[in-house]
Formats: structure tokens, sequence, C-alpha cells
């Protein structure tokens, strides 16, 4: 019985941190957020062009959101963070394929 138990923990752990998924980073609408900051975002967190950084601003507000970043979940969240200190709504998304 202890040896099933250690096994299903093993199952759950390397599922964790195997996870191949890929996973979008989606900005919200927030008309709040001052654009300068917005753009200096996307470029500082995500490595966007000033070019990639206004077209991704003209999506996300007419649109109400946009993809900004592809990539695992560990890459994304930290990312993620920077962007809520900043006050910029954002949230990890399954890419769907």
């Amino acid at each position: 019985m202890k040896e099933r138990k250690k096994q299903q923990k093993k199952s759950v752990r390397s599922f964790m941190f195997t996870d191949q998924s890929i996973y979008n980073l989606v900005v919200w609408r927030d008309l709040s957020i001052n654009l300068i900051d917005f753009i200096e975002a996307l470029m500082f967190s995500c490595g966007h062009s000033f070019e990639q950084a206004c077209q991704c601003i003209l999506i996300t507000y007419t649109h109400g959101k946009c993809a900004v970043k592809i990539g695992d979940f560990f890459k994304l969240s930290k990312i993620s963070d920077h962007f809520n200190q900043k006050g910029i709504n954002c949230t990890i998304e399954l890419k769907e394929i």
C-alpha cells in the first residue's frame, strides 16, 4: 500500500515538471494604464521592438486582449509577475492547437 502511494506521488511530480504544453501570455485591455508604461513593459519583459509593442497595444485596445508571448508556464509566470507589478492585467492560458 505504501509503495503505491509513493508511486502515485512520483507520477504527479513528474507530470508537474515535465509538462511540455505551450501557453499564451494574454494582456487584457485596461484604460487606466499609461501607454508609455505599457510599451516599456512589453519591450523590457517580452523583448518586443517598439513597433511590435505598438501593434500589441492596438490589438489590445481594439479587441480587448492580445497574446503577447508564447512559451512554457514557468517562463511566462515570471513575465506575468512583472506585468502585475506594473498594474497590467494579464493571464496565462493554455494555447489552443
